[in-house]
Formats: structure tokens, sequence, C-alpha cells
């Protein structure tokens, strides 16, 4: 397996947890679990650092994906974490 095989794949199973994790709770109560917040912060910081490693060519080679903004979710969860709002996770 290359290396980009293996972070495509851990972006898709951290798709996959957040998407088993959104079934479990509603707005109202993840609002008020920190637990849940920061469940979801965690798996979209690894997608966003899987989607960093990409080499360009993958990256191109998936130009309908909006990797920029991926990419810069991760940057703003680990470096602007203050400022996150719930609404953006």
């Amino acid at each position: 397996m290359s290396p980009d095989d293996a972070y495509l794949l851990d972006i898709v199973l951290a798709a996959r947890e957040i998407r088993q994790l959104a079934r479990t709770v509603d707005h109202a109560d993840f609002e008020e679990s920190r637990v849940h917040q920061l469940a979801f912060m965690k798996l979209l910081q690894d997608i966003g650092e899987a989607a960093n490693r990409l080499t360009p060519a993958t990256r191109e080679a998936m130009s309908d994906v909006p990797w920029p903004e991926i990419i810069g979710l991760r940057n703003r969860l680990v470096h602007d974490y203050r400022g996150i709002d719930l609404e953006l996770i």
C-alpha cells in the first residue's frame, strides 16, 4: 500500500466514524456534549492531517474534493482552538 493509499484510507475511516457518531446525537445534544464536540473535532483534524500529507499529484487527481478547505479546517481546529464555532463542526 502506498502512503497516499494509506492516507486516503485514514480519511475514509474517519469520515465513517463521523457519520456513525452523527447518528447518535442530535444538534441540541451535540451543543451540550463536550465529549461529542471533541470527538468530532479530533476526527476532522485527522482527516485534514491525512489530506495535507497526500501528494500534490493525488490531490490534483481528485480535484473535485475541496482539499484546501479540508486542510484549512484542520489548521483552524489545531491553531485557533479558542475561536471554533460549533456550527462549523
